[in-house]
């Protein structure tokens, strides 16, 4: 597709693999699952400005008006995913995304399901279309890889026992209401006294095996709703003061000064974070000094939360001191007459590698 030349982005995952003119290049050397090459390459491609993307099979042969024709339905009907009904298993071979609803495959599934998740839960925001795109279009090899390797068999059996597990496991919404609290209690107060809940279940988007932390323990009723959301996952809440924590078996909670690097390092030695979350003192310079040094423990891809910023003027210091460093971000303001006047947030993103 020569329109598209240098906007395309391979992710590399051989090391004898030749590389093409024309496209922008990945890698990735780790075992089979192309629902993480995907991440990686939406990743890369969100990253240097894009706003939409297709994601293609390897045996899908295609000219530039079909991709136009996806694109366009894409934006036509404002939808998340839209995919192609002719690609001969079910759909999952050609089909296009807009980056800005955040939406990421979940990297449990190596090979069969990753894509059909993807679809559910973009039909459970309403914002799902299949469709017979214009076009040349046409998918060379369905299933045919799969029927002559055993070893994709059995994955593909293993990813349909994690597709039934996950159709249980509850949004972050359904984990959040067992530890809401009222108006101006703290504590469990993400989506009550303030409305981050719908922005962290949109950026929250990889959900097992994850590495968390959360700045700011109180009682304990934000580490609870996370160990509830993230599954085999490690989540950590640290605070100066575990006084006041109501759970008492609410062990991932440590007692640590998230502004003092060094520490950290005695606590955590060199552990990296997939997500962040501020939620400690909400005091400038504390901010600050937890951003300077636990950013470069965030993996490629994951994102750093500042929640509670005190007004427009912090705010203000906080993306300048962000924006110096050359760190893409972005700020979501929720504040209404009826919540508190700092339900601000603002995120940074870790570049890929």
């Amino acid at each position: 597709m020569e329109e598209y030349s240098g906007r395309i982005v391979f992710v590399n995952n051989s090391e004898n693999y030749s590389r093409f003119d024309g496209v922008h290049h990945v890698e990735d050397f780790g075992d089979t699952n192309i629902y993480r090459w995907w991440n990686k390459g939406m990743d890369y491609a969100d990253w240097n400005g894009a706003s939409h993307v297709a994601v293609l099979n390897d045996d899908i042969e295609c000219d530039n008006s079909f991709v136009k024709d996806l694109f366009r339905q894409l934006k036509s009907g404002s939808n998340a995913i839209v995919d192609c009904l002719n690609t001969g298993n079910n759909g999952g071979a050609a089909w296009a995304m807009d980056l800005s609803y955040g939406m990421r495959a979940d990297e449990r599934f190596r090979w069969w399901y990753g894509d059909t998740e993807l679809f559910e839960r973009a039909s459970a925001m309403g914002k799902f279309k299949k469709i017979s795109p214009k076009g040349k279009f046409s998918h060379l090899e369905p299933n045919e890889l799969m029927f002559s390797s055993q070893r994709l068999q059995d994955t593909a059996r293993e990813d349909a026992n994690i597709f039934n597990t996950a159709r249980r496991v509850r949004s972050l919404e359904d984990a959040y209401k067992p530890f809401a609290h009222g108006f101006g209690s703290g504590g469990g107060d993400k989506g009550t006294a303030h409305d981050y809940i719908k922005t962290y279940a949109r950026h929250l988007t990889r959900r097992w095996n994850v590495d968390f932390l959360e700045i700011g323990v109180f009682r304990g009723d934000s580490l609870m709703m996370l160990n509830e959301y993230f599954v085999d996952s490690r989540v950590f809440g640290v605070d100066v003061d575990l006084g006041n924590v109501s759970y008492p078996n609410l062990g991932n909670a440590v007692l640590c000064d998230a502004t003092d690097p060094s520490m950290f390092l005695e606590v955590f030695g060199d552990a990296e974070f997939d997500y962040v979350i501020d939620d400690g003192s909400h005091v400038l310079e504390h901010q600050i000094a937890a951003f300077d040094h636990l950013f470069q423990r965030i993996k490629p891809g994951g994102k750093y939360f500042v929640e509670d910023i005190l007004g427009d003027e912090p705010l203000s210091k906080l993306v300048d001191h962000v924006s110096k460093g050359g760190f893409k971000h972005q700020v979501v303001d929720t504040r209404r007459p009826d919540t508190t006047y700092n339900d601000l947030i603002l995120i940074v993103f870790k570049e890929w590698r």
